[in-house]
């Protein structure tokens, strides 16, 4: 069961409860039965769930609206294995990534859409580059004091799109979040793939509004000697 939980949708510690003051119950006992191990729990996440079609196109007519979207990808993309599908969306998209510590090193640091660490440990570009953004697109991205500099970042009153494989982190400090509910990996396929069109935006277009009144030289130079905190 504590493998289970370890290696599930949402990858994790598990707590084992042993009986005596120090575990010397179980440590002295006798297990009589076969020990079998599930070839699935060798790796995580065990299980990958995608959220409804429907709820795949509300999200993509959301992300086709925006004219800066921004990704802020978490530990929860990191696990999910979601590199590819990350960059897939943000150059479909024109979007700039921002991450928080737990996704540090999905993303090469020299990747041209690589806008660095967000929030209380930001460089100063990247937390003026998601507050400029109209829609901020948390995946697998627990949305915490810390990643949000005390919830000042992004604005107040931007539109926000959370994909996560734990439902309770839909809408959590968002309450009006649209929320997809699944896989980092298989959600960012889905939508990437059957959803959205190509846009055609130049991610540095972007991350020059982002910088306000950085020249776009200047903008290619920060992103070419960032290298996260």
């Amino acid at each position: 069961q504590a493998v289970r939980e370890a290696t599930g949708p949402t990858p994790g510690p598990a707590h084992l409860d042993f009986s005596g003051h120090m575990g010397e119950l179980v440590d002295m006992g006798q297990v009589t039965g076969p020990l079998e191990i599930d070839a699935r729990h060798a790796r995580y996440p065990a299980y990958r769930y995608v959220p409804p079609v429907e709820e795949i196109d509300a999200a993509a007519k959301l992300i086709a609206s925006a004219k800066r979207p921004v990704l802020v990808i978490g530990t929860g993309a990191a696990q999910s294995g979601a590199r590819a599908e990350v960059l897939a969306f943000a150059r479909r998209v024109g979007a700039p990534v921002a991450m928080s510590l737990g996704a540090k090193g999905l993303i090469s640091d020299r990747d041209d859409v690589n806008v660095g660490i967000m929030g209380h440990y930001s460089a100063p570009h990247t937390n003026k580059i998601v507050h400029q953004a109209d829609l901020v697109v948390f995946i697998g991205c627990y949305a915490g004091d810390l990643v949000t500099d005390k919830w000042r970042i992004p604005a107040p009153g931007t539109r926000v799109l959370q994909i996560d494989p734990n439902p309770a982190e839909l809408g959590r400090n968002y309450r009006d979040a649209v929320g997809l509910c699944g896989d980092p990996k298989l959600t960012l396929l889905l939508v990437v793939g059957q959803r959205l069109a190509p846009r055609g935006i130049r991610v540095v277009a972007l991350i020059d509004v982002g910088l306000h009144r950085t020249s776009q030289a200047d903008a290619i130079d920060l992103l070419a000697k960032n290298s996260g905190i």
